[in-house]
């Protein structure tokens, strides 16, 4: 099963904690999915399936780098983690087009560890941008194939 499609039955059905406690993820590649649930106040959770394990853990709400643990050694998330440090050392209150720049820009020139990461076959494909506002969530998607960018108000 396509992991897109986890995605989607997450965002329809209800109630998630309850329906991620109980998901079949078998013959299913390893993921990881970030959720934010926007209700009384903002809760962020962490959904690892290592391809055996689903491991799903509330996380406090504080900048955090993900890196996929397939695609990266422990070195390259550490120096990716290391540009994040040093980019919230700089942006003490990053808006969101210094956020967007970031993960256009951070890396050390080497394309294969970059957050625009290019090996040849497999590669970023896009950014997504989610901004909650009070009046409502915006979502930015930009297309690096294309650099078609697309935003939307949910």
């Amino acid at each position: 099963m396509s992991r897109g499609v986890i995605v989607t039955d997450l965002l329809t059905k209800d109630p998630i904690l309850e329906v991620i406690n109980q998901y079949n993820f078998n013959d299913i590649e390893p993921f990881t999915i970030i959720l934010v649930m926007y209700e009384s106040n903002t809760r962020l959770f962490e959904l690892v399936w290592d391809g055996t394990t689903a491991h799903f853990n509330e996380k406090p709400l504080q900048p955090t780098i993900w890196s996929s643990s397939l695609l990266y050694t422990p070195e390259a998330k550490a120096k990716r983690e290391k540009w994040y440090s040093e980019f919230l050392f700089n942006h003490l209150n990053p808006n969101s087009d210094e956020i967007l720049s970031f993960h256009k820009n951070a890396g050390d020139g080497d394309s294969t560890n970059a957050l625009i990461m290019n090996r040849g076959i497999v590669q970023t494909k896009s950014i997504t941008q989610v901004q909650k506002h009070p009046e409502a969530v915006q979502m930015t998607y930009i297309d690096l194939q294309t650099n078609q960018q697309s935003n939307t108000s949910l």
